[in-house]
């Protein structure tokens, strides 16, 4: 089982790079498919620069990720039953395609940035997925 593994953007804004990352037990660096992720607000935002798979996404009030064209995938859910949560200030911005897959969980998006393309894909889960509030999909 992964853990919570929070972007510092200590080296540059690369989502790859281990040294951006501050992992918590059971957590790697840079984050594993079962690792929760948290971006808060620092100067360095980061920039996803590949396709990636992981537990699931919070980005904090103020913080930023730039998807760059890229795939995140969520597999699962946060100890709050969030597999996406973007709180009131967080954004998104480049084109980040979103894909979620079994575990369902709670999509929450209170920024003022979209979402530009949702896919929820359950496969053989029974489980289903909730919008907590008005998504933007643009």
């Amino acid at each position: 089982m992964g853990g919570t593994v929070t972007w510092t953007g200590s080296t540059n804004t690369v989502w790859s790079t281990a040294g951006n990352w501050s992992a918590g037990a059971g957590g790697t660096a840079p984050p594993a498919s079962d690792d929760d992720v948290i971006i808060p607000n620092v100067t360095n935002d980061p920039v996803l620069d590949a396709d990636d798979t992981i537990n699931s996404l919070k980005i904090e009030d103020g913080g930023n990720l730039d998807g760059n064209s890229n795939t995140i995938t969520i597999g699962g859910k946060d100890g709050s039953s969030y597999s996406i949560n973007v709180v009131p200030t967080g954004t998104i911005t480049g084109t980040l395609n979103i894909k979620v897959t079994g575990n369902g969980g709670y999509i929450r998006e209170q920024g003022t940035g979209s979402i530009n393309n949702l896919e929820v894909d359950l496969g053989s889960s029974s489980d289903v997925h909730y919008l907590d509030t008005d998504l933007s999909i643009g």
